[in-house]
């Protein structure tokens, strides 16, 4: 299926996402939550990278600090990046 419109990326979210409300507004969502290695000259940091990837027009006006709460876990917006193609990815943090 191509992603063209709205409509199109709605259906994809709904079919792999999840209901995630950002400051209180509800929106379909993909969320992920991987796994990263910072190794700073050995030191191995483990840690996570929680974001989340939802149209474009579902997160206007929203920007870093708003609250984005999944399951029963707050999150704060620190960036949101749209890929032109009207889904943008939020990366979150505790």
């Amino acid at each position: 299926m191509a992603v063209e419109s709205d409509a199109d990326r709605l259906a994809l979210l709904s079919d792999f996402g999840q209901a995630v409300t950002i400051n209180g507004t509800s929106v379909t969502a993909i969320f992920d939550d991987k796994f990263l290695m910072i190794d700073e000259m050995t030191m191995n940091i483990e840690s996570s990278e929680p974001q989340i990837e939802c149209r474009t027009s579902d997160v206007l006006g929203f920007s870093n600090g708003a609250t984005v709460v999944i399951g029963t876990t707050t999150y704060y917006i620190t960036t949101l990046e749209p890929d032109g193609t009207g889904l943008t990815t939020i990366t979150l943090h505790l």
